[in-house]
């Protein structure tokens, strides 16, 4: 990966670099950061997008869905985000809608203060859907879903550090 130009997941770079692919996004991207193969402003751009995933109900936060660029080689840079959803709700394999989601797991690699700004874009994520008229009433367990969802971690949110 000593080309030039990248644009790859961190999938790619920790398979490279790191050797850890069941650890969270902030985890491997500090890692890579410590090491010189991404920037360091990296750190709070991926600690951030998995703060939010979390608190939206995203359970797809994959090592493919988070990727960096770079045109001059290392370190490099975050990649804009991208399939950022509430994954929580996508239909199962037999066709079920699933209306609820699992309690959020704040997880220690995330500050404090990484953990408020996600909760402050997540109220504004959940206040645009919940003025949206574009969504079939079928949907609406799912929006009360999120809502209660970010409720619950915003209190323990509010308990840390």
């Amino acid at each position: 990966m000593t080309c030039a130009g990248f644009a790859g997941s961190i999938h790619a770079l920790e398979a490279e670099f790191v050797g850890d692919a069941s650890a969270p996004w902030p985890l491997l991207v500090r890692r890579l950061a410590a090491d010189g193969h991404v920037h360091a402003d990296a750190v709070a751009g991926a600690a951030l997008l998995w703060a939010f995933g979390t608190l939206i109900g995203n359970t797809d936060m994959h090592a493919g869905n988070l990727s960096f660029v770079s045109h001059q080689g290392r370190p490099y840079q975050l990649a804009p985000a991208y399939d950022v959803l509430p994954m929580g709700f996508a239909p199962r394999g037999g066709g079920a809608i699933i209306d609820t989601l699992a309690p959020a797991s704040l997880t220690a690699s995330v500050d404090g203060d990484t953990w408020r700004e996600a909760l402050r874009l997540a109220e504004e994520f959940v206040a645009t859907l919940e003025a949206s008229t574009g969504f079939s009433g079928s949907f609406s367990p799912c929006l009360g879903a999120i809502r209660r969802h970010i409720d619950e971690a915003a209190s323990r949110i509010a308990r840390l550090a």
